[in-house]
């Protein structure tokens, strides 16, 4: 589930691969948006920045890694994107949008796809060498994009795909991966354990370690 970028409406991915859209102050079901072709999983549910298209990511009937993007206002479909397999065959597992609103980012274990929002064109495919990208996040300022497993974070050029850098840490880094609002830091959270890292050297700042 996410929040609209202005906080007033919840949109929840279901199980029958719908959106049900809610008001976040009353709970009342504003609408549902539906497409997806069931049978699959959905792994991801993202709105744009600017509050103008929403994505759902999942896997459909037919074994496609495929994301729908709808018009948030109308819940118009706008568009359906298929994420190219991995010749493993492992699934999806992230999607989310560029600060801008013009590139969303989908993400399954072997590889991360940039996609044009507007045209629906793909940009272009980042392949990891590591296995398992479980999430991915674009930087405030748009680049780098981070992609993380339980053993890595990767840093990519978004507009070139040029690998940065990785960072590593024996153990479990984290299946989730989030900047900081002015870039400086990547936090990833994994079990019982969350990670600050700085983003220009790579370095570990700090762990912080869960009392539960």
């Amino acid at each position: 589930m996410t929040f609209s970028p202005d906080g007033k409406t919840l949109a929840i991915g279901n199980k029958d691969h719908t959106i049900h859209l809610l008001d976040a102050h009353t709970g009342k079901h504003l609408q549902t948006l539906t497409g997806h072709i069931g049978g699959g999983t959905v792994t991801g549910v993202a709105f744009s920045p600017n509050g103008n298209t929403l994505a759902l990511y999942g896997t459909e009937l037919h074994g496609q890694y495929t994301l729908r993007l709808w018009d948030a206002n109308t819940g118009q479909q706008l568009r359906t994107l298929v994420h190219d397999e991995d010749e493993l065959g492992f699934g999806a597992t992230n999607v989310t949008f560029s600060p801008d609103s013009r590139t969303i980012a989908s993400a399954s274990l072997h590889s991360i796809s940039l996609w044009d929002v507007n045209t629906g064109q793909q940009i272009r495919t980042i392949i990891e060498d590591a296995p398992g990208i479980h999430s991915v996040a674009f930087s405030p300022d748009g680049s780098p994009i981070a992609g993380a497993n339980s053993s890595a974070i990767a840093l990519w050029n978004a507009s070139t795909g040029e690998h940065i850098r990785t960072i590593t840490r024996c153990g479990n880094v984290g299946r989730v991966v989030a900047f900081s609002p002015d870039g400086n830091t990547i936090a990833s959270g994994g079990h019982e354990e969350a990670h600050l890292w700085n983003v220009k050297t790579g370095q570990l700042i700090r762990t912080l370690i869960s009392r539960f």
